[in-house]
């Protein structure tokens, strides 16, 4: 349930509202991209539909998400850009990189009164971001939960007990006398690399839906692996340890890197502050800058960085 206070620090309080309420910032509901118009090395308008007619903007903050931004900048080509607008380095849509994940569940094998607390908060350890020379990522606890409460977040999550996959039923079925004492749920994150052949595009013959390739590579399932077994292994002299799933599995949340940024723009598509290296007035704010995925949350980072960049933008205006 949401706070019903105005206390918390979120990017709707802090960035959103100011922008709406002081600075004349509006909002279009409904109102959807389709394209960029360019001439030269300037964005002239973004074509939309709004109301049901179309619109035309002039203000350049890309900030779609790391799989509609590239597929909106490919759908955007032109006689310059044949391959899509921005795409001189062809890689518009390449280096899609999503985490990989690992869903723990932990209790203290002896439990006293003074250790059954309940925990409010979470916790985050980047104790194995890097272990054994290799670069794994973060590891963070929610809150202490009971089985019932697990399986209404269960059946809200896949929409009803009909929707869930029957291994996962199991799974949780056969965690039986283990679900009986107070547990927490560990998840986590492995830092995904950039692959050139793991990408998004603009589904032919549509202006709405998209497709992506993603080739799970062998590396990352070795380095999910290895967290879920170095952190089983550091905690269980004193916890016992059961996995929901299999070490591994993609969190599609997270989705990342498909409009790099780098200085060389044969290997990148935008520059360090964020504008296309083709263009002189296109900035891409979102995920889609990631060089890697890095191992954490994608969202802090997502949030500095457009500060950051929107700083560079206002000298410029």
């Amino acid at each position: 349930m949401l706070c019903p206070h105005a206390c918390r620090n979120d990017a709707a309080r802090i960035c959103l509202y100011p922008a709406l309420d002081r600075y004349g910032a509006k909002i279009l509901p409904s109102c959807r991209a389709i394209r960029f118009e360019a001439r030269g090395r300037v964005v002239e308008r973004v074509i939309c539909e709004w109301n049901q007619r179309r619109i035309a903007l002039r203000v350049f903050i890309l900030a779609a998400n790391a799989f509609l931004t590239p597929v909106l900048l490919q759908r955007s080509a032109n006689d310059r850009f044949l391959n899509g607008l921005a795409n001189s380095s062809g890689l518009v849509g390449r280096n899609l990189m999503l985490h990989a994940t690992n869903h723990l569940f932990i209790a203290l094998k002896r439990t006293s009164r003074g250790s059954d607390f309940q925990m409010n908060h979470g916790l985050s350890l980047n104790d194995f971001y890097v272990y054994n020379g290799t670069k794994l990522g973060n590891i963070h606890a929610h809150p202490i939960v009971t089985h019932d409460e697990l399986m209404a977040f269960m059946l809200q999550y896949y929409g009803g007990l009909k929707h869930l996959p029957g291994p996962l039923i199991s799974r949780i079925a056969s965690l039986g006398a283990f679900l009986g004492r107070s547990w927490t749920v560990f998840a986590g994150i492995v830092e995904d690399l950039p692959y050139p052949e793991n990408r998004v595009a603009a589904k032919t013959d549509s202006d709405e839906d998209i497709v992506y390739t993603y080739g799970y590579p062998d590396e990352l399932r070795r380095r999910a692996v290895m967290m879920r077994d170095g952190f089983k292994s550091a905690v269980e002299p004193l916890f016992d340890v059961r996995p929901l799933q299999p070490a591994g599995a993609l969190n599609g949340s997270h989705v990342c890197g498909t409009c790099r940024f780098g200085d060389d723009p044969r290997t990148s598509v935008l520059d360090r502050d964020n504008r296309a290296h083709d263009l002189d007035n296109l900035y891409v704010l979102d995920a889609s800058f990631f060089p890697s995925s890095g191992g954490i949350n994608p969202s802090l980072t997502i949030v500095a960085n457009s500060l950051r960049a929107s700083d560079k933008i206002a000298q410029r205006l």
